[in-house]
């Protein structure tokens, strides 16, 4: 981690201080489906079974089911 950005081992960006983000969580896809901001604000995003985000999430609490959440 170099103070500003984080990747994962696939390229993803998981944090950028600049922008406020805490922690991105993505789907075995790529997909973000998570995002932590520094303010502890969450933010989940939705995708289709064709793989178009349908937006974030009318209610953004933690899930269970087929999500996977990484916690650092």
């Amino acid at each position: 981690m170099n103070g500003f950005h984080h990747y994962n081992n696939n390229g993803s960006l998981t944090y950028d201080a600049n922008k406020g983000v805490s922690w991105i969580n993505y789907d075995q896809w790529g997909n973000p489906i998570r995002v932590q901001f520094t303010d502890h604000s969450i933010t989940e995003h939705v995708y289709a079974a064709d793989g178009r985000n349908k937006g974030p999430h009318p209610n953004p609490l933690p899930r269970r089911g087929n999500r996977i959440f990484c916690h650092h």
